[in-house]
């Protein structure tokens, strides 16, 4: 490995697909307990390097965040189902139940986050979740705030899994989401105050991030 032969230090940038379904508050002490293809993935990565930090091998850190949004995320389910749809004026969607808690992270946020730990002798070989807003939004409501900061009325068109599964027919990325579904259909809160009352920063709402993104 070329980290270990050139004695670099490793920031590794993950999600949160190997925890599987959490029912509670996902914190960096959660175990690994993936539900899906991808989280099985996930976790023996994030297992090996793990491994490899504890055994003295390297020095590293994982730094997870929850889903993204922000401004220019292309690829982000907010994107095309909500920032899309405002803009064409059309209802915005959403994924499974918009009345569960789900976090995300702002992009420029976890940017920051990276930044600061990959500067901090101290935070490596450690697991850190990064800066995320700490408010219990739910899909209903990030949808009423971006309608309301766009101008529209407010009006959401849920998606079911057999929806996401026949929308898949024509759009490959929601094929592959199927198995996601559970984040969707379940509460998912991401915590991040070990970070927030490590460095003394709090996360940007969701309210400007929001505002940010339509913008």
């Amino acid at each position: 490995m070329l980290i270990k032969k050139h004695n670099s230090k490793l920031v590794f940038f993950d999600n949160v697909y190997s925890y599987g379904l959490v029912k509670g508050t996902m914190t960096e002490e959660t175990p690994f307990n993936p539900t899906s293809k991808k989280g099985e993935v996930r976790a023996k990565i994030a297992t090996q390097l793990l491994e490899e930090i504890k055994a003295g091998n390297l020095q590293g850190m994982i730094v997870r965040a929850a889903d993204f949004y922000g401004p220019n995320v292309l690829l982000s389910l907010t994107h095309s189902m909500v920032t899309e749809k405002l803009k064409a004026k059309k209802a915005a969607q959403w994924i499974g139940d918009p009345k569960k808690i789900h976090s995300f992270t702002y992009t420029p946020d976890a940017g920051k986050a990276v930044a600061i730990l990959g500067n901090t002798p101290s935070a490596f070989n450690q697991t850190w979740h990064a800066l995320t807003s700490q408010g219990k939004i739910t899909g209903e409501q990030y949808v009423s705030m971006a309608c309301e900061l766009a101008g529209h009325p407010f009006k959401i068109q849920p998606l079911p899994k057999w929806g996401v599964r026949a929308l898949g027919i024509f759009i490959p990325v929601l094929r592959e989401f199927v198995e996601m579904m559970y984040q969707y259909e379940n509460d998912y809160f991401f915590d991040s105050s070990k970070f927030e009352k490590a460095f003394g920063i709090t996360a940007t709402s969701y309210k400007v991030g929001i505002a940010e993104t339509l913008r």
